[in-house]
């Protein structure tokens, strides 16, 4: 998951050891790889974009882009619907998500909305080729056995250029965001009840 904290300056894909277990049980309760998959349904809000955001981009490809890396990544069947938006959230916050409705065994959101800051507090890069990390001069990743393997625990990519340098990622917002989404949250009563698990 990209995870930025304030003004970072570098895209980083970070799974705290909880949130790795999560995904990984996630994972391995997929019925079949071939035809396991999940599907984030994706609704534009709107609100204004922020006046100071840089880049060339639009929430809605970039919002598409985050959707796309966890479908990719959570091969389980599964649907969420996720309402998306532009939101004055204030000082350091760039993104928030809020649980709507959840059910199931497990225990899974359904629908979730995420509002993206647009108060001017924030100052974006707002990718136009959010599949394309060309903005970013330098890829790095780590790996850790946290008890059932070898397993991807960050991606970071760093060295900015161009617009992107000094701003927040738009696109590691939203990847962050929509992993809360997906039951990376505290709001989420099966993930409250892994996470005081031994």
């Amino acid at each position: 998951m990209r995870v930025i904290a304030g003004n970072s300056r570098a895209r980083n894909v970070a799974l705290p050891i909880l949130m790795a277990s999560l995904v990984l049980g996630l994972v391995l309760f997929a019925a079949t790889e071939g035809s396991a998959q999940l599907k984030i349904l994706r609704v534009n809000k709107g609100g204004s974009v922020p006046t100071n955001a840089v880049g060339g981009g639009n929430l809605t490809a970039v919002f598409n882009a985050a959707c796309d890396w966890w479908e990719a990544r959570i091969k389980d069947t599964h649907t969420v619907t996720i309402e998306y938006s532009w939101a004055p959230l204030g000082g350091s916050t760039l993104g928030v998500h809020n649980l709507v409705t959840q059910s199931g065994t497990p225990n899974r959101e359904t629908k979730a909305t995420v509002r993206f800051d647009n108060d001017g507090s924030s100052v974006f890069f707002m990718d136009p080729t959010p599949y394309d990390h060309s903005e970013y001069g330098t890829y790095s990743q780590t790996t850790q056995n946290f008890g059932g393997g070898t397993m991807n625990k960050g991606r970071v990519y760093s060295s900015p250029t161009g617009s992107a340098v000094g701003r927040s990622d738009l696109l590691a917002v939203a990847i962050h965001e929509v992993g809360h989404a997906l039951g990376l949250s505290s709001a989420n009563t099966a993930f409250t009840a892994e996470n005081t698990d031994g």
